[in-house]
């Protein structure tokens, strides 16, 4: 899942998250810097698989 710098900053401690900088995305005028959600406290120990599809 993609998320913002915003969420990120709400997101535990336990979050793991990796930088996605960059984004191009339609109605902004400049890239944006997102971040994918790998896994969450709850989840630490299985980590997210990476999407697929889109060029993925």
């Amino acid at each position: 899942m993609l998320i913002g710098a915003e969420i990120r900053r709400r997101l535990p401690a336990g979050a793991a998250v990796e930088p996605v900088p960059g984004l191009v995305v339609k109605g902004k005028d400049t890239p944006v810097d997102a971040y994918l959600l790998t896994a969450t406290d709850a989840l630490a120990d299985r980590r997210l698989s990476r999407p697929r599809g889109r060029g993925r």
